[in-house]
């Protein structure tokens, strides 16, 4: 006769249970790996739609500064009114609405540009400058931009996913008066005099001409404008001047080594 510690001791058919038991973890481990492997693709395909539509909408910010070129802000905004490109209750002009880029379709994805006064809440963060006010109350008449700064929105789109950048455009002087240096060309930057206040203009023209210390020279032909005259000995600069040439009007300039920076024993001997 079988006692209960004989029983509980006996371990007959204790492996079917067992494997079932590893068998059933098997199979739900395999399965999470192959929902895994099922859902890696749509993440890697969302990461790619999300990174197509920035630059579309990278590429709507540099087509919507495009648009405002010689445009003025105010007559802009006076066409001003609400939609859904716009955000819920905001008053902004569209620029362009299901742009595509240059020689591609719809199917490679498309932007959308706006442009709005800084009257919302929170636009002083973005301009560093105080909230406009204007009436919304027909979604018409965006009223004007005295401080001359707009903000504008780009909206990129591609296969469901979107992407959005905003920018602050502001017009006002630029307080340039220097020389710029490109590759292999002297530039020469000018803030123009009043009445074109704010304006600036590039000279990238450049005369030059070798001759003998002592010898008379000059330059022939040369529109009316400053210029930087520069003088080189043996690669040292011994002269460095700027210079305004009027129209109609001969100019001089006295380049001896009075009136040069660099020491006496710098200059070639005039023979």
């Amino acid at each position: 006769m079988k006692t209960w510690r004989t029983l509980l001791g006996n371990e007959r058919g204790v492996a079917l249970p067992l494997a079932m038991i590893l068998l059933v973890v098997l199979t739900m481990l395999t399965l999470t790996f192959m929902s895994l492997g099922a859902v890696e693709p749509q993440i890697s395909r969302n990461l790619s739609d999300g990174a197509r539509a920035r630059q579309l909408a990278e590429s709507g910010v540099e087509w919507g500064l495009t648009q405002l070129q010689a445009q003025d802000f105010s007559a802009l905004l006076a066409t001003a009114t609400t939609g859904t490109s716009c955000g819920s209750g905001v008053v902004c002009r569209v620029l362009g609405s299901g742009q595509v880029l240059p020689g591609l379709t719809a199917g490679a994805g498309t932007f959308t540009v706006t442009i709005r006064n800084d009257y919302v809440a929170n636009d002083n963060l973005l301009t560093d400058l105080a909230l406009e006010t204007q009436s919304t109350a027909d979604g018409s008449g965006a009223g004007s931009v005295p401080n001359g700064a707009v903000i504008l929105s780009s909206t990129g789109t591609f296969n469901g996913a979107s992407r959005t950048i905003t920018a602050v455009v502001q017009r006002g002087a630029l307080p340039v008066n220097a020389a710029l240096n490109l590759p292999g060309v002297q530039t020469d930057t000018f803030t123009d005099a009043p009445p074109c206040s704010g304006c600036y203009s590039i000279d990238g023209r450049n005369w030059t001409r070798a001759f003998r210390l002592g010898d008379g020279y000059e330059f022939k032909e040369v529109p009316a404008g400053r210029y930087r005259v520069i003088a080189v000995i043996d690669e040292t600069t011994v002269w460095d001047e700027k210079v305004t040439v009027a129209a109609g009007k001969d100019t001089t300039l006295d380049l001896s080594q009075a009136t040069s920076p660099v020491p006496v024993a710098k200059f070639a001997p005039a023979s």
